[in-house]
């Protein structure tokens, strides 16, 4: 069921929902600055690093829009944010297992996969609020979105360079389930 939109959303909603996000963006950013060095340390090449980074961004041409408007269609959202989430836990785990660069592509895809979401992460917290509010509630969540990119992505060199590569990538997956843990309780907004 929806949020009641005739109140106000409750703090314990908003910091729930800031955190989660803040999470989803630092688990999907902690390992960026890594990525492509990565895949050269196993022997990658640069047609093949591409390929890596490339993945990401195609995911999301092909199946953002579809993720859309299927969360439209059944009107519900919290489903599509928990498997996004799965995804980049998923995808965290398997960068860090990659045998070869190649399975690095198949990897980062999911991750792609999972950054689809974001549209829908948009649209969840929009519904908490009024129409009339809708403007200052993305530029909340915007916010809070760059400020996880942000810190991830320095945090993710600075992790590798101490604790070795694949430690973002596990980083990663573990900073996806905790955002999930902040998702659950949250009601469905449609």
């Amino acid at each position: 069921s929806g949020v009641d939109l005739t109140a106000a959303p409750s703090r314990t909603h908003i910091v729930l929902f800031m955190t989660s996000t803040f999470l989803f963006w630092t688990a999907l950013y902690v390992y960026v600055p890594i990525l492509a060095p990565y895949a050269r340390h196993l022997g990658g090449s640069m047609t093949v690093i591409g390929l890596v980074i490339a993945s990401y961004g195609l995911m999301q041409l092909l199946f953002r829009i579809p993720v859309g408007v299927w969360s439209d269609r059944i009107g519900r959202r919290k489903p599509f944010l928990a498997a996004g989430l799965l995804l980049l836990a998923a995808s965290g785990l398997a960068l860090a297992l990659a045998p070869t660069p190649e399975w690095m592509i198949f990897a980062r895809s999911l991750g792609g996969l999972a950054a689809c979401s974001w549209v829908i992460w948009s649209v969840m917290y929009a519904g908490y609020f009024d129409r009339s509010r809708t403007t200052v509630a993305m530029s909340h969540l915007a916010v809070n979105a760059a400020l996880g990119q942000m810190l991830s992505t320095y945090a993710g060199g600075w992790i590798a360079e101490g604790y070795g590569w694949q430690m973002p990538f596990y980083i990663g997956a573990g900073l996806s389930l905790l955002s999930l843990i902040f998702l659950l309780p949250l009601p469905d907004a449609t």
